[in-house]
């Protein structure tokens, strides 16, 4: 770049750098700006000013960060999770036999003021209800002995749990869902690593 004759190498129209340019290869990059020294703006008729810009640093998330994060939530969701479900199942297994065992307690005091657990096939007294089970009790046609049931809800999460308890208090584990043990046991199993 020269600078035409008579003209100041410091001049605004030529800007700081010009001097630089000519003595130094090392000037930073030249970018056009709309303004002056003084840093008011200036019409686009007149030249303006080359100043350096500095790159602005960024503050948001590079693509390696985002992806580091997701993978971390992936891991952490792949471990919490299935505990998150063997601990909601064993709730929901643990109240189904509490009701199974105060059924029976209900089952007795029906056979001590009527002689029989039920009749007509049915069991007297009232059924347990809940949300993650369904209740069932059948009797012999004399009515001395009985069988209640409950077996989980598949659509609650409790799919294949069938637990079962009779008149002898005998409390057996008819089925289980599958990494839960095999079946048939005679107690209530109430964690996947098969403890009663």
């Amino acid at each position: 770049m020269h600078a035409p004759s008579g003209a100041s190498l410091h001049s605004p129209r030529f800007g700081n750098c010009a001097a630089q340019r000519l003595h130094s290869l090392q000037c930073p990059p030249l970018v056009p700006t709309c303004q002056r020294a003084g840093g008011a703006g200036v019409s686009p008729t007149k030249p303006a000013e080359y100043i350096t810009m500095d790159r602005a640093s960024s503050a948001g998330f590079t693509l390696i960060e985002l992806l580091i994060s997701i993978a971390i939530i992936a891991i952490l969701s792949a471990v919490a999770f299935p505990s998150y479900t063997d601990h909601v199942r064993r709730g929901h297994a643990a109240v189904a036999a509490a009701a199974l065992a105060s059924w029976r307690v209900g089952l007795e005091q029906y056979y001590q003021d009527h002689r029989r657990y039920g009749a007509n096939g049915a069991c007297g007294g009232a059924t347990p209800s809940s949300r993650e089970f369904s209740y069932r009790c059948e009797t012999p046609a004399d009515g001395q002995g009985f069988l209640a049931t409950a077996t989980g809800d598949g659509t609650r999460g409790m799919g294949d749990f069938i637990y079962s308890i009779d008149h002898a208090g005998q409390r057996r584990t008819l089925g289980l869902p599958a990494g839960w043990g095999a079946t048939p046991r005679d107690c209530w199993v109430g964690s996947r690593s098969g403890a009663c």
